[in-house]
């Protein structure tokens, strides 16, 4: 059962993670610019900039992983 367990977390998890930092790097500079220009926190960036930039990299990781 451990194998299983193990092999399972390798081949949904990792990839997920994969795509996931993928997409956060994706996020296009200028959106990063214009969030520094209206001051916003950190937690407010990735709140309304960061998350929703990366969720189409996120949701193709889903896909991907459960047909």
């Amino acid at each position: 059962m451990p194998a299983k367990v193990a092999f399972g977390a390798i081949h949904g998890i990792v990839p997920i993670a994969i795509f996931t930092i993928s997409g956060c790097r994706n996020v296009p500079s200028v959106l990063l610019k214009t969030a520094r220009v209206m001051r916003l926190s950190q937690a407010e960036t990735v709140r309304s900039i960061v998350l929703p930039a990366c969720l189409p990299e996120i949701f193709t990781a889903f896909g991907s992983e459960f047909p």
